[in-house]
């Protein structure tokens, strides 16, 4: 018999993408209030095939690769 669980391997590059992200957003966010932040997300002009953060990002409850995605392409604008 074999293991299936042994033939699945992370994706590492993935894990520390999404690690170092996610990271810089709680660095971000504990620089600024929340309020600060959420008016720098606004501010940014809308680009094509981008998802444009119309209220921020403290407003979101739950956020989809898809949005995370987003959120690291204008991150840098911020």
């Amino acid at each position: 018999h074999k293991n299936v669980h042994l033939s699945i391997t992370p994706d590492i590059l993935h894990q520390l993408y999404q690690g170092v992200v996610k990271h810089l957003i709680h660095w971000c966010s504990s620089l600024m209030s929340e309020q600060e932040l959420d008016d720098r997300i606004r501010c940014l002009p809308p680009c094509f095939g981008v998802h444009h953060f119309k209220k921020g990002w403290s407003e979101l409850s739950q956020v989809s690769g898809k949005e995370r995605k987003d959120m690291a392409r204008i991150f840098w604008g911020v």
